[in-house]
Order: C-alpha cells, then sequence, then structure tokens
C-alpha cells in the first residue's frame, strides 16, 4: 500500500531537484546594471543586454568558481539519487532513510555551493567602487537558497518519518519514551 508520506518525500525530493537543477543551469546568479547596460552572470555564461541580448561563456574560470560548479553539480546528482531511490523505496516498500541521506548531501553539497558563491561575491563587491554601477543577486541564487531551505524541510520529513516508522506501535503505546509491547 503507498503512503502519503512516502509520496510527499518524492514530490519535495523532485521539487528539490528541479530547483537545484535550474539554478545551475540559470544565467542569474548575480546581475549588474552600468549606464544602461543589464547583465547576468551565471555559473557557465554571462549575458549582457544594450540593445539586444548576448550571452557568451564565461572565458577564464577562477578555482572558486570551480569549486562552486562542482559542488552545484554534485547537488543536482544527489539530489536526483535521492529522488530515484525514493521511487525504488517506494516501489518496495522499503525505508526512505537511504533517500533521506542522499538528500541531506544534496542540501549540503548546495549549502556549500551558494554559501561559496556569497562568500566570493561579497568579497569582489566590496572591492568594486561604489560608482562603477549596482551588483545585485539574481534570480538562479535565489532559487538555490529555495532548494537548500526546501531540501533542509524533506529531509526532516524524510527523519521523521524514519523514527515513527522505527518506533511504530499501537496507539498510545510510546509514553515518556518507553515502548510498551503488548502480547
Amino acid at each position: 500500500m503507498i503512503d502519503s508520506r512516502n509520496v510527499i518525500f518524492i514530490l519535495g525530493s523532485c521539487m528539490v531537484m528541479v530547483l537545484f537543477s535550474v539554478s545551475c543551469g540559470g544565467i542569474g546568479w548575480s546581475s549588474s546594471s552600468l549606464e544602461g547596460v543589464e547583465a547576468s552572470i551565471g555559473l557557465w555564461k554571462y549575458c549582457a543586454s544594450f540593445e539586444i541580448t548576448i550571452c557568451k561563456d564565461i572565458p577564464a574560470v577562477p578555482l572558486n568558481w570551480k569549486i562552486i560548479r562542482a559542488f552545484i553539480i554534485l547537488a543536482v546528482v544527489s539530489s536526483f539519487v535521492a529522488t530515484l531511490t525514493s521511487c525504488l523505496a517506494l516501489i518496495n516498500s522499503r525505508s526512505f532513510k537511504y533517500a533521506g541521506v542522499w538528500m541531506l548531501l544534496a542540501v549540503c553539497f548546495g549549502l556549500f555551493a551558494v554559501v561559496t558563491f556569497t562568500i566570493d561575491f561579497e568579497n569582489e563587491k566590496r572591492s568594486t567602487p561604489a560608482n562603477v554601477g549596482s551588483t545585485r543577486y539574481d534570480w538562479a541564487y535565489g532559487l538555490c537558497w529555495a532548494a537548500v531551505g526546501l531540501g533542509i524541510l524533506v529531509t526532516a520529513f524524510a527523519v521523521r518519518v524514519g523514527y515513527q516508522e522505527k518506533y511504530a506501535g499501537p496507539p498510545g503505546a510510546q509514553r515518556f519514551g518507553v515502548t510498551i509491547q503488548l502480547k
């Protein structure tokens, strides 16, 4: 029998996977404007809008951007494995413990990526003169934070479901941390 808690976990892990994937490929981790020219920078490309929008690959990638790329790719892969593991657990009527572990890994990798980007972005913002233009975070950066937040909720949900599965008993059997077994 399919339990609604398991379906909720699968839907949540799918949403986390989609958010991480869109954030990874999105051209919009940061944006800046200078004298009517808008520029958006993603992890793989940057776009500048004059009268038309021109997008190009980032030519020289610094080491910290390679680290951010690696962590966000690991977050996407881990969330995919969490989704796949949860689907297999639903089919085989097994515990969602391993899917929760994979989701926790995805959250950690996504958190490492977004924190590394934040530190790098703030350091670069401080080193840029104030009269150069405005620089701000953009939508893909926000999606990565949303994926991390939702991933934390999904992981907490998996831990709670796993705890309930482990200590399941007759209704009212758990009192003050003691499990009463009826024969």
